[in-house]
């Protein structure tokens, strides 16, 4: 029973297919350009014919890029008249308007169930019943094993008969109602494509006449390409460069024989889910009142749906260099001496750096993309799904450069042995891993720290260099005030400070070497000696020294700062006033005023000095009273005591009289001192001496 069901329901399944043909297979990728920044671009190319749909399969995570870039383009005269893409949307989602369902257990039972109503044509033994379905009769029989469970289908006939079909008798079943077998047919679709939820079908339908040819291209996220350098030095002979990218296929198809170009340079880029479907919220309006205001809770869920399901906002557009442009190959051609003096060795035995570079023809020409440049490889490569290539893109003897010792404190504790690189190839060279060697020996490791375009320079270090040393001092100090000068009641002074540094580099070499020395530069201090350094790089002096093989060389680096101190004339004592009349730096105008404002500070303090006199004799009168009052206190009205209360009477009387006088001196005096204070101040703030 489960057999016949089985193939019965396949059967169901054999609906009338599309009049427009899929083809079977892809467009093959024949184009990969790779950035820096994250994203690739990817270019196929096919053939199609007449009116034909061509499906590519993306993982979902690509959709994102995907829908932000492709475009397809019939180079043949025809159109591409749609592009349709599986939705985001979860599978009840798709099929919330398809009331049919294909049911997990009892499958065909089940479904047709279902189609109660629906016209259906079943092939049997006799010949074809048409009708349509009025439902499923189950019926028990007993057999020697048991109770089995047969199935009949009820058809109501055209000829107005209701007639049971066993189910163990149909061969075919086919679905009459158009519209039932597209909802069967949809479904089918998404309940197959939601097995495999991280693989998205992209479908063209490209229309046209003939056999054409098609063309698709789009970017999605990529592993940056990386670089790796060897550079080989060899006795009498230019250094060889030479450079490989790394290529990594981390898709789900081969690549073969693919035209690669990487770019050099960092475009702009960005994800934007355009991939997302978003519902937002909508103010559900009772039938007959559409001119209600909605409640004020009802906008502010607006407003907070609307932020939540709309996408984030897109920062500037990618630079471009999307697609590389078609230049003509500015190297192809090889320089004929080269060839000629390769034929002249060809019977000779190859050194090492010959042999790796005849190994590796000329790898990569450079093109310019826009404002970026590029590597595009003479060759086309292919490379398994899952795996990476290294990729020749430069093998070149080059002029510049030159072998150095080289010392930067802040990196180093020790010199090292360096190249002092300059880029004199045609090409941009990106930043990398350089692997240096001497002959077929490896000297070292170094790194080509940025991007280099042509003539520019970079100090690649591989090798700490035991046989030169360097010791260093600092030294701290001002020189002399060489200006003074007054303005808004402030003393400027002015004067330079210096900050020494002293190398003494020593070689215990057995060769003369070049020495360069990297000096961080002091915040704020400008170079006074030497006068000019051989480069200046971002915060750093470079010096070059000539270092003979046994000598030790002392290099002096001083940096100068001006420093301005400022004192504030008022309050300054008249010892320090008189310190700076003294001064040659003061002109003879601001001397004179020193002396003026130390003579009226001085009559000032002198007012205060008085005012602080008169004080204490006030609190030593105060004092005195209260003890004499205390001694009255206790005196009894006998004569000897009446007498002394007289005179203790009388010294109260004086005391009070001297008190007042005290009052009304320290009165004049304060008032005195504050006016010299107020004409002191007045002058100080209008002098100028500038």
């Amino acid at each position: 029973m489960k057999t016949a069901a089985l193939v019965v329901f396949l059967a169901a399944l054999a609906l009338p297919g599309s009049a427009q043909d899929r083809a079977d297979q892809p467009l093959k990728i024949r184009k990969i350009v790779v950035y820096k920044h994250g994203v690739g671009y990817f270019e196929r190319e096919g053939k199609v014919n007449g009116r034909q749909q061509v499906s590519l399969s993306f993982k979902a995570a690509q959709m994102k890029d995907l829908l932000k870039s492709l475009y397809a383009v019939d180079l043949s005269g025809g159109k591409i008249a749609t592009i349709n893409y599986d939705t985001k949307d979860p599978l009840a989602k798709q099929l919330e308007d398809i009331l049919i369902q294909v049911p997990e257990a009892n499958a065909l039972t089940q479904f047709l169930m279902q189609l109660k109503g629906a016209r259906i044509r079943a092939q049997v033994a006799g010949g074809a019943v048409t009708g349509s379905v009025v439902g499923v009769e189950p019926e028990e029989l007993q057999t020697k094993d048991g109770i089995t469970t047969r199935y009949k289908l009820v058809l109501f006939r055209d000829d107005g008969k209701i007639m049971p079909v066993d189910l163990l008798e149909v061969r075919e079943l086919e679905i009459l109602d158009e519209a039932l077998q597209k909802d069967l047919k949809r479904v089918l679709e998404v309940s197959a494509k939601s097995k495999h939820a991280d693989r998205k079908s992209v479908v063209l339908d490209a229309d046209g006449a003939g056999e054409r040819d098609l063309r698709v291209g789009y970017i999605i996220e990529t592993p940056i390409w990386k670089t790796s350098y060897r550079l080989l030095f060899e006795e009498g002979q230019k250094p060889l460069l030479q450079g490989w990218a790394i290529l990594e296929n981390t898709t789900d198809e081969d690549w073969d024989q693919v035209e690669v170009s990487f770019v050099a340079g960092s475009p702009m880029s960005f994800i934007m889910d355009l991939y997302t479907a978003y519902y937002p919220f909508r103010a559900e309006i009772p039938v007959g009142v559409t001119a209600a205001a909605r409640p004020e809770s009802q906008l502010h869920a607006d407003a907070k749906a609307a932020t939540a399901g709309a996408p984030a906002p897109a920062p500037p557009g990618m630079a471009r260099g999307r697609a590389l442009a078609e230049k003509k190959d500015k190297a192809a051609a090889e320089p004929a001496d080269r060839e000629e003096g390769l034929a002249r060795r060809g019977e000779m035995r190859k050194s090492f750096a010959e042999e790796l570079e005849l190994s590796v023809g000329p790898a990569a020409a450079g093109v310019d993309v826009g404002e970026l440049f590029a590597y595009k490889a003479r060759e086309k490569v292919s490379v398994k799904r899952g795996q990476a290539a290294l990729v020749p893109i430069l093998s070149e003897r080059v002029d510049g450069g030159e072998r150095v010792v080289h010392w930067r404190p802040s990196v180093s504790t020790r010199p090292l042995n360096a190249l002092y690189f300059k880029n004199t190839t045609s090409l941009t060279l990106e930043a990398g891993p350089v692997t240096f060697f001497d002959g077929s020996t490896c000297i070292g490791e170094g790194l080509m720290r940025k991007v280099l375009k042509k003539d520019m320079k970079d100090m690649m270090p591989y090798a700490v260099e035991a046989g030169v040393a360097v010791e260093t001092k600092v030294n701290h100090r001002s020189d002399p005030v060489t200006r003074g000068w007054i303005a808004n009641g402030v003393l400027n002074l002015s004067y330079t400070q210096n900050l020494e540094t002293v190398y003494a580099v020593k070689s215990q070499l057995g060769r003369d070497v070049v020495f360069y020395l990297d000096h961080a530069k002091a915040g704020g201090y400008k170079l006074a000696e030497p006068a000019k350094s051989e480069e200046e790089l971002e915060g750093q002096h470079r010096f070059r020294l000539e270092l003979k093989a046994g000598q030790t060389l002392e290099l002096k680096v001083r940096e100068t700062q001006p420093v301005q101190n400022q004192v504030a004339l008022l309050g300054t004592n008249a010892e320090t006033i008189r310190f700076y009349l003294g001064q040659r730096y003061l002109s003879e105008a601001a001397k004179k005023f020193l002396g003026e404002l130390s003579a009226a500070q001085g009559e000032i303090n002198r007012s205060r000095a008085e005012e602080n006199d008169l004080n204490q004799e006030r609190a030593r009168l105060t004092e005195d009273d209260q003890r004499v009052r205390q001694n009255l206190a206790v005196l009894r009205e006998t004569a000897g005591e009446l007498e002394l209360r007289k005179k203790y009477l009388q010294r109260l009387e004086a005391s009070d009289t001297r008190l007042e006088q005290i009052r009304t001196e320290i009165k004049d005096k304060g008032a005195r001192r504050a006016t010299l204070e107020r004409d002191l101040a007045k002058k100080v703030q209008e002098f100028r001496d500038e």
